[in-house]
């Protein structure tokens, strides 16, 4: 399935000034977080396995978020 989330902007909590870096079109990390719990919660709805205690993907994933954490804060 296709969703197009511009339709539900509002119920995922996205404002265009602090949710993106440009006034709207593109979202900076607060806005993809948001937009990641709701889809998040889209995809439990529809019977999306939870893969996150699988160990291969937990390593995987703990490298991602220390990643990301670093670009976060400016680090990298």
């Amino acid at each position: 399935p296709y969703y197009n989330l511009l339709s539900v902007w509002r119920e995922i909590g996205l404002d265009g000034q602090r949710d993106t870096y440009d006034g709207g079109l593109h979202l900076n990390v607060h806005g993809a977080q948001k937009t990641a719990i709701y889809f998040g919660r889209i995809l439990q709805e529809h019977g999306v396995p939870d893969r996150r205690e699988e160990a291969e993907r937990v390593a995987y994933w703990d490298k991602e978020v220390q990643r990301y954490d670093a670009q976060k804060h400016g680090e990298g």
